[in-house]
């Protein structure tokens, strides 16, 4: 949008002022002219001529620079404006892909499911019904495809619940971690019952969120420390929290287990990314990218501190529950 202030306006602008305050003092000195002394009649008359012919230079000692300081404002707001605009659309257009991309996760993975069901639903028929004809070999095989097909079920479990937790509402509550992490814990050590894993668990320690969402944390989180001690002599895990400077709550876990290269941290929360072999450590490698976003749903930040045998720490937090 063009400025008053833009040549030729400028000087138009300022001759017009100079003109109307010349003729001003004109007028005034028509009506002074009688009964006062003419010299000041005179005076005045010669003052607004003055103005007249002073006017450009008044525009450029006196206004120009008051002038480039006002367009030079409305520059700033029309790129401020600008900007936004812009900023907007690029949001706009995230929002929409990210949109897309969850509603293809959440397709690909529905669809997934039922020609899983169809091979695993014939994979055992075979392994009940012909184990005999199928010979060693034969029930290698079928025990592979069973094995892949677990798996495969596995792997959509997760991409559906790294779709669900970027879709469904937060519903602000008061979370009791500390007995979320008990109950937790307890679930592990009976699916694990020959891994005796020695757990602290900070009493009282409570959060606003999800208590859904805040679950599917607590067992990712938990569940990773867990199989990442496994092979410890006397594996450790811990919860608790602590609190930042400015008296921001951060909860963590905490344990004694392999580790990992802190190199290599900005893969951790990625989907599929593994930092361990999955023959050593199974998994979908989806967990912790869901732990990560839901943290982000709930206004937080995740992170880890580790080693190459010196156990980690998971960091997340501070959660507003919105």
């Amino acid at each position: 949008m063009p400025s008053i202030y833009q040549s030729p306006f400028r000087l138009l602008i300022i001759m017009a002022l100079s003109i109307f305050l010349s003729e001003f003092l004109v007028m005034i000195a028509i009506y002074l002219l009688p009964p006062f002394p003419s010299e000041l009649a005179e005076a005045i008359f010669d003052a607004a001529v003055l103005i007249v012919m002073l006017s450009p230079m008044l525009y450029f000692f006196l206004f120009k620079p008051m002038l480039s300081q006002v367009k030079e404002r409305e520059d700033a707001e029309e790129e401020v404006v600008k900007l936004n605009k812009e900023l907007e659309r690029h949001i706009s257009e995230l929002e929409e892909l990210n949109v897309d991309l969850e509603s293809f996760s959440y397709s690909v993975s529905h669809d997934l499911r039922s020609p899983l069901l169809v091979i695993q639903g014939f994979s055992q028929l075979l392994a009940e019904d012909y184990a005999e004809t199928l010979g060693n070999k034969g029930a290698d095989f079928l025990q592979r495809i069973v094995a892949s097909s677990t798996r495969m079920s596995q792997i959509i479990d997760s991409l559906l619940t790294l779709s669900q937790v970027a879709r469904e509402e937060i519903h602000d509550e008061e979370v009791d971690l500390s007995e979320m992490a008990s109950t937790v814990a307890v679930e592990l050590s009976k699916s694990t019952p020959k891994n005796h894993v020695e757990v602290i668990i900070e009493k009282g320690v409570k959060a606003r969120g999800d208590a859904r969402l805040l679950r599917i944390v607590m067992e990712n989180l938990l569940g990773n420390a867990w199989k990442y001690t496994s092979k410890q002599p006397n594996p450790r895990i811990e919860f608790g929290m602590l609190k930042e400077n400015d008296e921001s709550i951060i909860y963590y876990v905490r344990d004694n287990g392999v580790g990992f290269d802190m190199a290599y941290k900005d893969k951790l929360f990625m989907p599929f990314e593994r930092l361990h072999s999955r023959d050593e450590y199974p998994g979908t490698g989806v967990g912790l990218a869901t732990v990560k976003r839901i943290v982000h749903r709930h206004g937080g930040r995740v992170w880890a501190e580790s080693g190459v045998g010196d156990g980690a720490v998971f960091y997340f937090g501070p959660l507003n529950g919105r």
